[in-house]
């Protein structure tokens, strides 16, 4: 039994340095330099392959009737989204200028009591 125990901790030993290697790796800038090379090529590659397949799609007239009902649904959807913003930016106009006017009448009573406490002394 101690032997396994012994075995277990070897191995996590060895996967942890192998993970600090990766890491390193990782956080090498020279590495990083590669790193983005290949992501864009990828990226490239995989946009390619899905251009070609979408133009297949897309010529299909019912994948179409699909795609401008979902294309009206967001439209529809940002709209929505858009009225509430408004009205969320008019409550916030009212709460800035009920803010304002709160500092500035608190302005207005700590000037006239400093102007109080001076001409009593």
């Amino acid at each position: 039994m101690g032997g396994k125990t012994h075995d277990n901790d070897r191995k996590d030993r060895a996967v942890c340095r192998r993970h600090a290697v990766w890491l390193r790796r990782l956080q090498d800038p020279r590495q990083q330099g590669r790193q983005k090379g290949l992501h864009k090529i990828a990226l490239f590659v995989g946009g390619t392959l899905f251009g070609s397949a979408g133009f297949k799609i897309l010529g299909n007239r019912d994948a179409r009737k699909v795609y401008t009902h979902v294309t009206a649904a967001v439209l529809r959807g940002r709209d929505q989204v858009m009225r509430d913003v408004e009205t969320v930016q008019e409550s916030c106009s009212d709460i800035l200028a009920d803010a304002k006017a709160l500092n500035e009448a608190r302005a207005a009573e700590q000037e006239a009591a400093f102007i109080e406490d001076t001409a009593k002394a």
